[in-house]
């Protein structure tokens, strides 16, 4: 074994990367029929994709409970199996229907001004959040929000954690993201926050959004003046699609991010954390995030192995095997709240 590598699994293609967000997408015992029908017809484009969801069916098998998968992966599921499977979900898919109708009824009500609302999740926990306008949030763990709709504006309090946002557009209604560190503020887009007490980390994904250090309504309705009268400010940076910055009152960093890159760095959306050659050091404060458990890397000489894997969140037993099963690891639990990692003998 290359000690200055530690290969937990193939390095990934992009048919695996799919293969591996299906294995977590399907990893629930309430599986919607239509979930269902999109993975047969995603498996069945090619016979590459039907290797790719065998190889998840056999890795995921040790570490994580997906009998579920394993039967869709399997390579002569009959037909009657999906009519069977459809069956089982029709009921709740009619329940469905009523329930986006109800939606869509509470989205007309309550787009306008009065809304408000306070999200956090748990270590470990994701949330996704609709709001009244049509927007999305998905919550990343431990993180808190509060979200008010005024008559002029959309305003988001990212307080703690980290949050990615897609953004209807209304361009006489700004969405901002408020934080400590400053404001993150669009008409249309989709990009992620996240905050520290260090600094404001912003990736652009679609669109463009504004960063301002005026915090609340102000720098909201500046960034709105100065895209309306196409007038630069000072204090305003753009940064858009494919794109990603550090802010704390002011920019530190505005890079450019490859489109893979950025999909790898938002799998978290989909419950998978993504590692591509990241030392053992910076996997392990990934993995911190979604876990009360300290996790301790004993020996200095771990610290820096490559880290190429792909991590079901929130699961951090199979993490911890799969470190101790394909790298010589060894994984000592201290208690229930304290693992310790060391070199193995």
């Amino acid at each position: 074994m290359n000690n200055t590598n530690i290969t937990l699994l193939p390095r990934f293609q992009e048919i695996e990367r799919e293969a591996a967000l299906w294995a977590v997408r399907l990893d629930r015992e309430d599986v919607p029929a239509d979930l269902f029908l999109e993975f047969e017809q995603w498996r069945n484009q090619s016979a590459q994709h039907r290797e790719a969801a065998e190889r998840f069916k056999d890795f995921w098998a040790g570490t994580a409970d997906l009998d579920l998968f394993n039967d869709l992966a399997g390579t002569n599921a009959a037909s009657h199996e999906g009519s069977r499977r459809w069956r089982r979900f029709a009921p709740a898919m009619i329940a469905a229907s009523f329930a986006a109708c109800g939606a869509f009824v509470y989205m007309a009500l309550f787009a306008g001004a009065g809304f408000e609302q306070a999200y956090r999740t748990a270590v470990g926990e994701q949330q996704t959040i609709d709001l009244p306008d049509g927007s999305r949030i998905i919550l990343n763990t431990n993180s808190a929000l509060e979200a008010e709709f005024t008559a002029k504006a959309r305003i988001i309090r990212l307080t703690e954690g980290e949050a990615y946002f897609e953004v209807a557009k209304n361009p006489t209604k700004p969405f901002s993201v408020e934080t400590e560190k400053g404001t993150v503020t669009a008409v249309g887009t989709a990009f992620s926050v996240r905050v520290s007490s260090a600094e404001m980390n912003v990736l652009v994904s679609e669109g463009r959004v504004a960063l301002s250090s005026e915090p609340l309504y102000a720098g909201a309705s500046r960034i709105l003046s100065a895209q309306n009268q196409k007038q630069p400010h000072s204090d305003i940076v753009e940064v858009d699609a494919g794109q990603a910055a550090v802010y704390d009152r002011q920019v530190r960093e505005i890079k450019d991010v490859a489109e893979k890159e950025i999909e790898h760095q938002l799998d978290w959306q989909d419950g998978l954390l993504a590692f591509h050659g990241e030392p053992l050091s910076e996997v392990v404060a990934a993995i911190s995030h979604y876990t009360d458990a300290t996790i301790e890397i004993a020996d200095p000489s771990l610290a820096e192995h490559r880290v190429v894997a792909y991590y079901q969140v929130g699961k951090i037993e199979p993490m911890l095997e799969a470190l101790k099963l394909s790298a010589n690891v060894k994984v000592e639990r201290i208690d229930g709240r304290h693992v310790r990692l060391t070199q193995e003998d």
